[in-house]
């Protein structure tokens, strides 16, 4: 029998190994999963996963062959260790954090381009209204400050 663990609610479950590599559904949730290879657990009631031998392995959710050094699989894109293993942990999602700096962005954005509109029309018309050329060319540094802040931020906090 192989012992693995729904990805969806965490239940465990079993299967015999000759359904190896095809779905079952979750008695819990329903989810349909695929069943690993073979997977069997510990002394502590663990699982275990064999080490992996060479340079490819199969992910334990798809069944796809992947270069145990990818950060992720392929197919699912479950994160993998640099083993080839499951990672246990789950990864941080930096989507969240980086819609507020793109935020930003935009408003630097649209901050910026009236003000380069206005300092070219200011360039051509500087005879008539000198005062243009001048809010043009403050909102366009404005609006260029901010996105270059909104980068630099963004960088710092997700690398």
């Amino acid at each position: 029998m192989i012992d693995f663990k729904c990805s969806q609610c965490g239940e465990g479950m079993e299967a015999p190994e000759s359904l190896a590599g095809q779905t079952q559904e979750c008695p819990k949730c329903g989810a349909m999963r695929r069943v690993p290879g073979s997977r069997s657990p510990d002394a502590s009631g663990e699982l275990r996963q064999p080490r992996p031998q060479g340079n490819l392995v199969n992910c334990p959710d798809c069944g796809r062959q992947i270069s145990r050094l990818a950060p992720t699989c392929l197919g699912c894109g479950r994160p993998m260790n640099q083993m080839g293993t499951p990672q246990i942990q789950p990864t941080t999602m930096i989507e969240a954090t980086s819609k507020r700096f793109k935020k930003q962005e935009v408003i630097g954005f649209v901050i910026g381009l009236p003000g380069l509109i206005l300092a070219v029309i200011g360039v051509f018309f500087f005879w008539l209204a000198p005062g243009i050329l001048v809010l043009g060319c403050v909102a366009l540094c404005v609006g260029f400050g901010v996105m270059l802040i909104a980068r630099i931020r963004a960088w710092w906090h997700h690398g």
